[in-house]
């Protein structure tokens, strides 16, 4: 039996989990559920772990997810990134060793960029050879995963950029993500839908006097921003007028429904 495991805020590792699974007959479980839940996850046979990188990191709560994870007998993972993926396989890989675990192949997967603060996302054009790109590795992960082999990813980086810039400001940047939500606000555009509320995939969100409230278990995942049906949500000044992005093949509910 192969399991899927992943976290997604804007769609892109929900999107891509969605055509691994169809392709491999395998089970999805939502890594948000599963934080919520105490029951003790069973051992794989062949387990997946899908997830976007977050300032050469993967997110917080997929580093939690790793310590419940039992060794299945053939692991992989499969890290997405918009921008710089960095030294993110290389971080992945302690975090795994840290909770006893040890990968027998890793995949890494461009699609496009949801981080406001950083800018824009792609344009269409530009999107769209993403995807298409992305469907094509997916042939080659398949078939890795189907015969239970290794497989080493692309895994070259700047080191400059890694330990130097940005490297150290996203190393102490990474661990003040929880605290981070302090700078997200409404403009009066919000009608208190609670739309970011149900998208928050950890919970983070609760409404007060009709408007959202972020709590310190942020992931900076940007769902609350990018699936705003107003966009009335801002994170400081740096996303004001920005183009919102959230993955075209996946709908709101199908976010919504991974923290169930």
């Amino acid at each position: 039996m192969t399991t899927l495991y992943y976290f997604s805020g804007t769609g892109n590792s929900l999107w891509f989990t969605k055509l691994l699974a169809e392709r491999l007959n395998a089970k999805v479980v939502s890594i948000a559920a599963s934080m919520s839940s105490d029951k003790e996850l069973e051992a794989d046979d062949v387990a997946g772990i899908i997830f976007p990188i977050y300032m050469y990191r993967p997110p917080h709560i997929v580093v939690e997810f790793l310590k419940k994870l039992k060794q299945p007998q053939y692991l992989f993972f499969v890290a997405n990134y918009g921008g710089d993926m960095g030294d993110g396989v290389n971080n992945t890989q302690k975090y795994l060793k840290d909770a006893g675990l040890h990968e027998d192949a890793y995949f890494n997967v461009k699609l496009p960029d949801n981080y406001l603060p950083f800018g824009e996302p792609p344009e269409k054009e530009e999107q769209d050879k993403q995807f298409e790109d992305a469907e094509a590795k997916l042939e080659l992960i398949c078939d890795k995963v189907s015969l239970k082999q290794s497989y080493n990813d692309e895994n070259s980086y700047s080191w400059f950029k890694t330990k130097v810039y940005p490297g150290k400001w996203y190393a102490l940047g990474y661990w003040a993500i929880t605290r981070s939500a302090a700078n997200f606000r409404t403009t009066d555009k919000c009608v208190g839908c609670k739309s970011c509320q149900k998208v928050c995939p950890v919970e983070n969100i609760k409404m007060e006097n009709g408007r959202p409230v972020w709590g310190e278990k942020c992931e900076q995942c940007l769902a609350c921003i990018n699936w705003c049906k107003k966009e009335a949500i801002e994170l400081g000044k740096k996303t004001e007028g920005l183009t919102r992005y959230h993955n075209p093949f996946i709908k709101r509910k199908e976010i919504i429904a991974q923290k169930k």
